[in-house]
């Protein structure tokens, strides 16, 4: 991601659920400390098909 693009994309998510940025960033963070991950790519790795 470059520049603001993460803090837009909280944005667009917490606005189509209809819910605040914070509640989106706290959900995302509880869902990436359940997993065992700390960054998005982690989280894509997960669910790609292993090879």
């Amino acid at each position: 991601m470059l520049g603001g693009a993460e803090g837009d994309e909280v944005a667009n998510l917490a606005d189509d659920l209809g819910l605040s940025q914070a509640t989106v960033k706290t959900y995302r963070a509880r869902a990436f400390e359940r997993l065992g991950m700390h960054f998005k790519s982690g989280l894509f790795a997960a669910f790609l098909p292993r090879q």
